[in-house]
């Protein structure tokens, strides 16, 4: 690990965290399938406005980046893509489901639902792991290069002042 730049570090880290992301969510979907994991009728109830709010935040997250051109600098335009589906299936799903009043609290939806959603978003974490290995996010690195460039300037103003200080004691 000692010759690896900071850049390649920061990948690595980034690339595992979503590897990671990805494994925790097939873990999810696979305990929801089978019933591990029940959810309440509150939970149910719940679950279709945040998930109504998140999708919506989705498609807007995702016009965001189409119509600013800054924003695409400093983002990956590619994960906003793969989410824009979820996005969709998630205000559907919800739709139906407050529409439709023994949808709200059935359990076989839900749990198919989840399932679907859950799986999808495994495979966006995976790939992006990947994916972002191989061509990280320009403003990812662009921070990390500012951060080491920051921590340098700072190395050096401490040594500076530590070299300063003996000669002032010295005159005293």
């Amino acid at each position: 690990m000692k010759n690896m730049d900071i850049v390649k570090k920061s990948k690595l880290i980034y690339s595992g965290e979503l590897i990671l992301f990805s494994a925790i969510f097939l873990v999810l979907a696979i305990l929801i399938v089978t019933g591990v994991i029940a959810k309440s009728e509150t939970f149910m109830h719940i679950y279709h406005y945040v998930t109504l709010a998140g999708g919506t935040w989705m498609i807007v997250d995702f016009i965001w980046i189409i119509a600013s051109k800054k924003r695409q600098l400093r983002a990956s335009v590619i994960d906003k893509v793969l989410t824009l589906p979820l996005g969709i299936a998630l205000i559907t799903f919800d739709i139906v489901a407050l529409s439709v009043a023994d949808l709200t609290v059935n359990p076989v939806y839900h749990k198919f639902g989840l399932f679907g959603f859950f799986l999808y978003i495994t495979i966006i974490y995976a790939f992006e792991g990947i994916y972002h290995w191989f061509k990280p996010i320009p403003g990812f690195i662009e921070s990390i290069l500012r951060e080491e460039e920051q921590r340098k300037l700072e190395a050096e103003q401490a040594t500076k002042e530590k070299e300063k200080e003996p000669t002032e004691n010295e005159e005293k």
